[in-house]
């Protein structure tokens, strides 16, 4: 419930600290970035332990935790780096640090982003 209600509180404050911040045009802003040739190894989905993200090819991302203080979060990509993935719309951002992906044995490959070892589903 608290994550629904801070889910609510960020859509409802998102608008308003982005008309503060004097950025005019949010289309613009919230296009999404496509990974680069080297970096479309990580489109799809990672699961781990109560974690999961998704990157798309067209450049979204939407990461969830389960557990005490779940929380959810989807945006565009603004940034593909060798070490991170930058996600937001305007000021509004989150980095995900990420090492990988590598293999795992038995075809599976592994990525860990802000050190949880996640699974390519």
């Amino acid at each position: 419930m608290r994550a629904r209600w801070l889910a609510l509180a960020l859509t409802c404050t998102t608008p308003a600290i982005l008309a503060c911040s004097g950025i005019d045009d949010l289309a613009e802003m919230a296009d999404p970035v496509p990974p680069p040739d080297g970096m479309s190894r990580l489109v799809g989905t990672w699961k781990g332990d109560g974690v999961e993200l998704t990157l798309s090819a067209d450049g979204m991302l939407h990461h969830q935790t389960q557990g005490a203080g779940s929380t959810e979060f989807t945006a565009p990509v603004k940034e593909w780096r060798d070490d991170a993935i930058v996600a937001g719309v305007g000021p509004v951002t989150q980095t995900f640090e990420i090492e990988g992906p590598r293999k795992a044995g038995k075809g599976k490959f592994v990525l860990i982003v802000n050190g949880n070892e996640l699974v390519r589903q």
